[in-house]
């Protein structure tokens, strides 16, 4: 609905967006507009538009007509033609169907001819075609009733005979054809490793058309079957060609319809038949492979244990790594040559490449690649033999048949596993596989992170991120009307709001309950135009604010901050992109009698923000000081350990503890630290392997510290009632423009720091007399701050000078 029009004539525009169509005209009782309300005033309903759709384009299906028969129709960059004469007709009929009734034989071979005997063939060969499957059929003579042909090549397995006849269309029928299986041939070499790794070739027909795969991709295979012990996995439904020696696989790397290869798997010694299986059509060539014992063999790998952020280099000791194609194959590609190695020798650990850097017939050297934490075999293929094998299982059934390397990346415990919720609690992680450089490791809680700061390969140092939140309320306009959006807002203790507004110039400021003036004591911002404020609420509780715009109070709105809860999330350690496996050692054990701990998880390492975990500020005397001051926070959960709390006021200013204890702590500012003047300055309280402290202090004026000049020495004391003398005065908290006086007269200044001044001395103000040997007068210096003028404190008995006859 749309308005328009004056207040004495307006109108309003209906359209309906659901419900389009023809609807009723509308009928409005006018009885009620009488004349106080105008001259004759009246009120007509009439119809802009009566419904419909324009449609454009125009659909072409919508200019269809009923026909008897199925048209033929062409379609040309998205528009239909029309159809010349109205003669587009088509049908399907049986009188028009070519027949297939049998063939002979039903089984063979490419390169049989068969005979096909049907109804309605083309009368010459060229008029036919012939498919078994999708494969052609090269017909040799055809009439119509027979078809002689010559089978194509095609994959073991049983296919639907088809002829498509000219002018009529395929043919109908259940005939078929069987692609018998056939294994002929197993060529050199005819024996192999007991470790598997030959490659061997098998001549036969009816083999599918493979493209070569990935020879990493075939020892990697090995590698899951041998791990996971899956010693018969042809039951796999997805493996619809397969090639085993007895009850070992052969891995294919390629094939085509009358050859195969293929690497042999692991094998005791034995002689065996060698089974090939397309979809459960099997042909076997028995007793036709020997596994056999003499082979290269691996005694021991050192290292055995790898990290997964750096490259490593290994020593394979062993025997017979040198003596090349002398035994199963030869160098010249019946051996192992696929790997595409100028050395006959190839180390693979995962599929991943070692790199050999050397070797002799005792020992390979190489270089392995960083991989995921996890236990891989060590496959060395040596040309003309195989895989070595480890040589415990010579003797041993139950050993490794391939040596294991282990990638190392564990987690064992974190200490401490509680900490503040506010974060910055030092947190060690134990384990084992870390690297020593920090920026290669990333270290998270649920999804926060933790900063790492030291490291080396089974210790992190990280600081924790805390979970508090900081929450938005803006501004807006609702209904013409200036509000707060949210007006409520709920958060936990701890988290922080923060206001912003646009194009208003306004405050805010925390008043009581039904109030509109400030409280005095909470949270209140300056007046802006356009701005933001934010605020950490620490306490729970409900807290209520008003906003002054334009010196009229026109917005409000409530802070409802809940208990902080307990949290527990698990740790995660990432070292140079792979994950750390988790292995719970006791120190992991949480401690469920303490009145202060998270949940327990048994399979992973985990952190707990938590309330009582949290060390908490109370009270911070004095709240206007000096540096000379000390420093009293008071709270819990401190620690009695000095050296174990950290104090910083502002930005950067360290408050040196000088005592502690679990409710205290007393510092006082470094002699290095120059703090500005009469700005206040927030406190923050961290307790190492706690973190970082809440300040839970409501009133804004008591979170934070006024830190004021003093005055701690000057030299000389006294000097002629002349003046003239130069005076040096020491303290701290001379910034800003500062103004000396003596007596009543200004002590000219010739030179200031944050720590000292250097003025000239003025004369004695007041009449000499000739009887007085003495006259005392006091020091002042006045530091002006943003036009507020600050008196410095005398820490002396006394800061009078002392003018003498």
């Amino acid at each position: 609905v749309t308005t328009g029009g004056t207040c004495f004539g307006m109108w309003w525009d209906i359209e309906w967006l659901e419900r389009g169509g023809n609807q009723d005209l509308l009928v409005v009782n006018g009885d009620g507009l009488t004349q106080a309300v105008g001259n004759n005033a009246t009120v007509s309903v009439e119809t802009e538009i009566d419904g419909g759709i324009f449609m454009r384009p125009f659909r072409a299906d919508m200019l269809r007509t009923p026909k008897e028969y199925p048209q033929v129709e062409v379609i040309f960059n998205k528009i239909p033609s029309s159809c010349m004469n109205n003669n587009c007709s088509f049908d399907f009929a049986m009188n028009m169907t070519p027949t297939v009734l049998s063939v002979l034989p039903t089984m063979g071979q490419a390169g049989i001819v068969i005979t096909i005997t049907g109804i309605d063939f083309y009368p010459s060969a060229e008029g036919n075609e012939v498919t078994i499957g999708d494969v052609p059929c090269p017909i040799l003579v055809a009439n119509e009733s027979h078809i002689t042909c010559t089978a194509g090549a095609n994959v073991a397995g049983t296919y639907d005979v088809n002829v498509l006849v000219d002018s009529m269309g395929s043919s109908v029928g259940n005939a078929t054809f069987e692609y018998i299986l056939s294994t002929t041939n197993l060529y050199n070499p005819t024996s192999g490793s007991i470790g598997g790794g030959t490659v061997i070739t098998i001549s036969g027909t009816g083999f599918p058309e493979l493209p070569e795969r990935n020879v990493l991709d075939i020892v990697r295979e090995f590698a899951i079957v041998h791990f996971l012990n899956e010693s018969d996995i042809s039951e796999d439904p997805a493996r619809d060609f397969t090639v085993f020696l007895d009850d070992s696989i052969c891995a294919i790397v390629w094939s085509n319809y009358s050859h195969l290869t293929c690497v042999s798997g692991p094998h005791p010694p034995a002689v065996v038949d060698v089974v090939v299986n397309i979809s459960g059509i099997v042909s076997i060539l028995e007793n036709a492979f020997e596994s056999i014992a003499s082979t290269p063999t691996i005694t021991d790998i050192t290292p055995m244990r790898l990290p997964v952020h750096s490259e490593s280099v290994i020593t394979i000791r062993g025997t017979g790594f040198a003596n090349l194609g002398s035994g199963m194959g030869s160098a010249s590609g019946s051996g192992l040559m696929w790997l595409n190695t100028t050395s006959g020798i190839n180390v693979t650990i995962n599929g991943m490449v070692c790199e050999v850097d050397s070797y002799s017939d005792a020992a390979i050297i190489c270089t392995a690649t960083p991989q995921e934490p996890n236990t891989y075999p060590v496959f060395v293929a040596v040309d003309g033999f195989g895989f070595a094998v480890h040589v415990l299982a010579l003797s041993d059934d139950t050993a490794f048949l391939y040596p294991p390397i282990f990638y190392e990346l564990q987690v064992f415990s974190a200490s401490p596993n509680i900490g503040s919720v506010l974060g910055d609690t030092a947190l060690t992680i134990y384990g084992t596989g870390f690297s020593n450089v920090p920026s290669d490791i990333d270290v998270t809680i649920d999804d926060l992170p933790c900063e790492v700061v030291d490291t080396n390969s089974t210790h992190i140092h990280c600081i924790t991120s805390g979970i508090t939140k900081t929450a938005t309320v803006q501004a807006v306009i609702v209904s013409s009307t200036l509000a707060w959006d949210p007006e409520v807002l709920v958060i936990q203790a701890g988290d922080t709001v923060r206001w912003s507004w646009t194009g208003f110039s306004l405050d805010l400021f925390q008043v009581a309950n039904g109030s509109l003036t400030y409280d005095g004591q909470g949270f209140r911002s300056e007046r802006m135009e356009s701005g933001n404020y934010s605020y950490a609420f620490s306490e729970p509780g409900t807290y209520y604010y008003a906003s002054d715009l334009d010196n009229v109070v026109q917005l409000r709105g409530t802070i409802i901050v809940e208990e902080s809860t307990n949290i527990t999330f698990p740790l995660s350690v990432k070292v140079k992109g792979y994950y750390a496996e988790y292995f719970i050692t006791n120190d992991e054990m949480i401690d469920e009698s303490s009145a202060c701990h998270g949940a327990s998880f048994p399979e992973v390492v985990t952190f707990t923000y938590a309330t009582c975990a949290t060390p908490m500020v109370t009270a911070i005397t004095p709240l206007n000081a000096t540096i000379q001051d000390v420093i009293t926070i008071t709270g819990q959960g401190f620690s009695t350990t000095p050296d174990l709390n950290s104090v910083t006021i502002g930005e950067n200013h360290t408050c040196v503890i000088m005592n502690a204890n679990l409710t205290s702590i007393f510092c006082s500012l470094a002699s290095s630290c120059v703090p500005p003047i009469k700005q206040p300055l927030a406190v923050e309280v961290n307790v190492y392997n706690t973190g970082k402290a809440l300040v839970a202090i409501n009133a804004i004026e008591r979170k934070s510290i006024i830190f004021n000049p003093i005055i701690t020495a000057f030299t000389p004391t006294a000097g002629s009632v002349q003046g003239g003398l130069e005076i040096s005065i020491l303290g701290s908290g001379f910034d800003g423009d500062a103004f000396v006086s003596i007596g009543n007269r200004s002590c000219a200044i010739q030179f200031m720091n944050y720590t000292s001044i250097l003025c000239t001395v003025p004369a004695y103000a007041n009449t000499l007399d000739i009887s007085v040997d003495e006259y005392r007068v006091r020091i002042q210096i006045i530091i002006s701050i943003d036009n507020c003028e600050v008196i410095a404190r005398c820490a002396l008995p006394s800061c009078d000078f002392t003018y003498s006859n």
